[in-house]
């Protein structure tokens, strides 16, 4: 009985300080604090029987081990609130406080991910769970919170919680760094990359994850055990980032500097939803490695294309080769023996001469890394982003690979932090940083629709407090534009349930197209001068292969490679005809090792 007595216990006592004696409205909010029953149990014993040393010494043994459980910083104020007045005061401390780390964590009420509970942890401030859809409307202060890019909102897949507080209550965010690349880029990821995991790396502690609690319903009045449960896992987060930043960062540098890099960066591969089972146990564990879109089949193939007249077109892959012949549009040449040495010759006339007499396409390139000479888990890696290639105008893009690569998982982590570094100095330089943040895009939240949908969702709670449901209830009724004496159908609540809250926003312009757009670069931005266009694009593109360069350091370009080849597509550097050798045009030269 001792050995499964809960490790927490509930004491109410009055706030220590003004901090936030107020907020409650006369009501003495609860301090949860790290009190193990059994350590009240243990002196008593010794004190009553001596002889019972026996079980006190391992009851002593087992306090030492339970102390190893993460706990609430001492003098931890949390406060559950279901009133926008109260919510709105509390939320004044926070967004009142110094820039700073904000502890961000989500429970669910069903397998459909419906927000249940939203909970805020910040120091000084303590720990503020909402319970969202009790809400008659959502707080003006939690947004500003949210929006405010100097409170570094933190946890374990930070953003798909943020996501559903957009798509289910209308609240956009800026401003978020998820743990887990942060754990892996530092070496704390030996157990994992859950937010238990990462606790037990960096702090040694571990978290509670008691099923009973975790798989629990989050939508009723909550036990102490639940509020204790859902405080610990937004308190957490703060205490693990100070915990990194202590121990990683260099001495004087500021947390935000520190961490710019992940900051409203969603991790790729780390994490993966399932569906099916309700709240936090519906999460797969994680997998320790960084995952990136690795190749299923190689980017290069060694195959030779022919024209009918024997021209050397290009060099494809074994499948392309395979589909012509299959096709009876072209035939093998070669003697049958291993497919490097296949050649395939096309049996009608091409529309153009391919990459005929440009060298750099008609070499047979090796599939490996260009940074580290790695033939294993290769991505492919664009020097210049889709968002802005996609932007330039047609004739700078058409068959042009010049500028994929293929980069090993360490050398692809290296190019896109740069990319994105430098992608995020070309919005900021451009004056459209602001509208290319996490939150802002082509949609936006009606609120009424918002409003609605939570309430319809509040009335799937089992045991809702009859004065809650009535309250729903009415803004049920008035969205579906229904008197007070109509009956709402079960049918009618679930189409308010699953209504979609997005607007598309008219004449919305992404940030990179704005960015493309100033910078000249897009089809309409010729101004009657294609030739200065193209000297904006050409520059723009040997600014991003410089970023390519300086991160990762290539040392196994394929021979041609140049930093200074010409954007231009191979019509207009040959001529539509077949090119001699004195009429070429210098493309492309050879890097020095």
């Amino acid at each position: 009985f001792w050995l499964k007595a809960h490790s927490f216990a509930a004491v109410a006592r009055p706030l220590p300080c003004a901090g936030a004696a107020h907020l409650l409205s006369g009501r003495v909010p609860l301090r949860l604090e790290s009190t193990p029953r059994f350590c009240l149990v243990a002196p008593l014993l010794s004190m009553s029987w001596p002889a019972c040393d026996d079980i006190t010494r391992p009851l002593a043994r087992y306090r030492n081990i339970r102390a190893s459980f993460y706990t609430l910083p001492p003098r931890t104020v949390v406060i559950l609130s279901e009133d926008v007045v109260e919510a709105e005061e509390v939320l004044r401390a926070f967004n009142s406080a110094p820039p700073g780390v904000v502890g961000l964590d989500t429970e669910w009420a069903d397998a459909s991910c419906s927000i249940a509970l939203l909970q805020l942890a910040m120091r000084p401030v303590g720990c503020l769970i909402l319970r969202l859809p009790r809400l008659e409307r959502m707080p003006d202060g939690l947004q500003t919170l949210l929006l405010d890019e100097r409170k570094l909102k933190c946890g374990v897949a930070v953003a798909h919680d943020l996501r559903l507080l957009e798509a289910q209550f209308g609240l956009s965010a800026r401003g978020f760094v998820d743990l887990q690349p942060l754990a892996v880029r530092h070496g704390h990821d030996q157990h994992g990359v859950g937010l238990a995991s990462i606790c037990r790396a960096v702090l040694g502690s571990s978290l509670n994850k008691t099923a009973s609690i975790r798989k629990s319903d989050w939508s009723v009045e909550l036990s102490r055990d639940q509020l204790s449960y859902a405080a610990c896992d937004a308190f957490v987060a703060v205490d693990i980032f100070d915990g990194m930043y202590r121990r990683h960062a260099a001495s004087g540098e500021e947390f935000r500097a520190w961490c710019r890099e992940f900051v409203d960066r969603v991790p790729k591969g780390l994490h993966k939803q399932t569906q099916g089972k309700v709240g936090r146990a519906g999460r797969k564990q994680r997998s320790t490695k960084v995952c990136a879109p690795q190749r299923k089949t190689a980017l290069y193939g060694g195959i030779r294309l022919l024209s009918p007249t024997g021209v050397h077109l290009a060099n494809v892959s074994e499948a392309k080769a395979s589909w012509y012949i299959g096709q009876g549009l072209g035939e093998r040449l070669d003697d049958g023996g291993a497919s490097s040495n296949m050649v395939v010759k096309l049996n009608f006339v091409p529309k153009g001469v391919g990459h005929n007499g440009d060298e750099f396409y008609l070499q047979i390139m090796e599939n490996r890394c260009v940074g580290c000479g790695t033939e294993n888990d290769l991505v492919r890696f664009s020097v210049v982003p889709h968002v802005f290639r996609c932007q330039l105008p047609i004739r700078f893009k058409e068959h042009s690979s010049h500028d994929i690569v293929l980069l090993c998982h360490s050398c692809f982590g290296l190019a896109s932090d740069a990319s994105q570094e430098m992608r995020r100095r070309l919005l900021q330089d451009e004056g459209v940083l602001e509208n290319g943040s996490f939150g802002k895009g082509p949609f936006v939240s009606d609120q009424q629709k918002v409003q609605a949908r939570g309430a319809a969702l509040a009335l799937s709670a089992a045991r809702l407090p009859d004065e809650v449901r009535t309250q729903k209830e009415v803004i049920v009724r008035k969205f579906l534009g229904k008197t007070e004496e109509d009956v709402l159908a079960e049918e009618e609540i679930e189409s308010v349930r699953n209504i979609k809250t997005r607007v598309a926003v008219e004449g919305y312009v992404s940030p990179d197209v704005a960015c493309a757009q100033r910078l000249g670069l897009t089809e309409e931005c010729t101004d009657g001068d294609a030739d200065a266009q193209e000297e904006r694009c050409f520059k723009f593109v040997v600014e991003w292969r410089q970023c390519l360069l300086d991160s990762v350091q290539p040392r196994f370009f394929p021979s041609g490679w140049d930093l200074h080849r010409s954007i231009r597509k191979h019509d207009d550097l040959f001529g539509p005809g077949l090119p001699d050798e004195e009429s070429r045009v210098q493309v492309s030269v050879p890097l020095e090792a």
